[in-house]
């Protein structure tokens, strides 16, 4: 028996949610040491005044913990596609969080233009309509 199960947003909120400003994730990065998610502001910000990731304390490296974090693009394109309105309202806010960012620390820039003040490309676009395929895997502590 295959079926499917419809969940609500709220079931699966915890994942999508950075834990440092308490919103859905933009601009989504992962630390590498432990694949711990955050808003690339937020953790930027956080990591100016601490080595270690802010769930679990695993150091993120001794002295450069910029160099282990990435973007997650497809965190951020799932959490993009469950609250279609985000993506809608984003695109300004955006704009204004590159310019914030120190220039020294990378920025995967997948936007051509973008800090500019250019419009975003539709890479992004959902609609409510679409469907998604999401599963989730219950793992062992």
């Amino acid at each position: 028996m295959n079926g499917t199960t419809r969940l609500k947003i709220g079931d699966i909120n915890k994942n999508l949610i950075c834990v440092l400003c308490g919103g859905y994730f933009i601009d989504a990065t992962t630390i590498i040491e432990c694949l711990h998610s955050f808003c690339r502001t937020c953790i930027v910000t956080f990591l100016k005044t601490s080595r270690t990731c802010p769930v679990c304390d695993t150091i993120v490296h001794k002295t450069r913990p910029h160099q282990n974090i990435r973007s997650d693009k497809l965190l951020q394109d799932l959490v993009y596609k469950l609250v279609p309105g985000l993506y809608k309202e984003f695109p300004r806010g955006r704009r204004i969080l590159l310019i914030k960012i120190p220039s020294e620390i990378p920025i995967e820039k997948p936007w051509a233009g973008e800090e500019r003040g250019d419009e975003m490309s539709d890479r992004f676009a959902f609609t409510e309509e679409e469907s998604i395929s999401l599963a989730l895997h219950l793992c062992p502590e």
